[in-house]
């Protein structure tokens, strides 16, 4: 049963693809997003632990431990980039002129290519991909090939907001940006038996995304007996 959605990740191998070839390292928030949100300046970067000022996007600490190769990193994810950056400069936009950033049906008031807005999706497939590597976690098929235009099904949920209290957060800092992300975070059932989602968030500028994949049967079975150890620990983890 193992390997038909998930399988597992060998140190030096690509999270995405799954080859051996020269590895680099993937940002946890994208260096645009901070140089934007920072300039030059040292940047405020937050995950599950305390706030980390980053002396340069360059920073270990800004960067996923487990690696993308080249072909993957350019050619194989350049759109899903350039895709978010659209999307969120959009936000911004919107944001910045008091508008709305989502409909009554919580669909983005950014208004995008198709195209443009599927690959945005794409964007934070990538990254739940590089967010479950980082945990020990195995390569999903299904998220990798989605990430790399390789599928146009999208499994991809994604909930968009407003950062409450914004300005105040950035004046109790003392500085003139922020950027968060949330990690991966292990759903389970009523019985905290098997994972449901994986799930993880994303702030910069002010707007808050949070995205997740819904696990059917299949993979939750192959999930959770397949990486007990994983799901065991994250189970030890739940709020």
């Amino acid at each position: 049963m193992i390997g038909i959605e998930f399988t597992r990740l060998n140190e030096g191998e690509c999270l995405l693809c799954g080859a051996s070839r020269l590895l680099t390292g993937e940002h946890k928030i994208k260096a645009s997003l901070l140089k934007e949100e920072f300039g030059n300046r040292p940047a405020i970067i937050s995950g599950k632990d305390r706030p980390r000022i980053l002396q340069s996007p360059r920073s270990k600490h800004a960067h996923f431990n487990a690696g993308i190769c080249e072909n993957c990193n350019t050619s194989g994810t350049q759109a899903a980039d350039r895709a978010f950056d659209q999307l969120h400069r959009g936000l911004k936009q919107l944001r910045m002129d008091g508008l709305a950033l989502t409909d009554e049906n919580g669909q983005s008031m950014c208004r995008l290519p198709s195209n443009v807005t599927l690959n945005s999706f794409r964007y934070f497939a990538k990254l739940l991909c590089c967010f479950l590597a980082e945990v020990g976690g195995p390569r999903s098929r299904s998220l990798s090939a989605f990430a790399l235009g390789l599928s146009h099904h999208n499994p991809i949920f994604l909930k968009i907001s407003q950062v409450q209290n914004y300005e105040a957060a950035l004046r109790e800092l003392d500085t003139q940006g922020f950027a968060q992300h949330g990690g991966l975070k292990f759903r389970f059932d009523d019985q905290k038996q098997c994972v449901t989602s994986l799930e993880s968030s994303l702030s910069a500028g002010g707007i808050h995304y949070d995205f997740w994949v819904q696990l059917r049967w299949l993979p939750r079975l192959e999930l959770n007996l397949g990486f007990a150890d994983l799901v065991r620990n994250a189970r030890r983890n739940i709020d």
